[in-house]
């Protein structure tokens, strides 16, 4: 992370205006991604919602970091789609404190065992689908030097 000096303080130039709306835009467009696909599973879907989005969006964030990097250069190209992409849409699409609630929930429930089994299946697949999509775009990159 750099640091640039503007007016004789210093400040992060991921905290430039630029880049916050960036993640702004992506932001808004990850969460009403999401809730469009709660509406589609509809009452009772929240199960499904929170499974699918992270699933998808775990999935999604190993193509991102398999075509910019993990860490890309700030001010580059890469670093704009990574604020846009994953901070900002992904970020918002994706929702760990509502899978953390329901793990909770699961567990004052009494839901001990579905709790561990569901928490840990989603660790679990959301580990699994960012691997496949670190391939996918390996396996592009590969075909591409053909």
């Amino acid at each position: 992370m750099s640091v640039a000096r503007v007016g004789g303080s210093e400040r992060y130039e991921f905290l430039s205006v630029r880049s916050l709306a960036l993640v702004f835009i992506g932001g808004t467009l990850g969460t009403y991604m999401r809730a469009l696909i709660g509406v589609g599973y509809g009452p009772g879907g929240d199960l499904y919602t929170i499974a699918t989005v992270n699933i998808v969006g775990a999935y999604c964030m190993g193509i991102l970091v398999g075509f910019v990097g993990s860490a890309p250069q700030e001010g580059s190209t890469n670093a704009r789609w990574s604020l846009l992409l994953g901070t900002g849409f992904l970020g918002g699409f994706t929702t760990y404190s509502a899978f953390a609630l329901v793990v909770a929930l699961m567990v004052s429930q009494g839901g001990i065992w579905l709790a561990t089994a569901f928490g840990f299946g989603m660790v679990v697949l959301g580990a699994v689908a960012t691997i496949a999509g670190l391939g996918v775009v390996k396996l592009f990159k590969a075909g591409d030097a053909a």
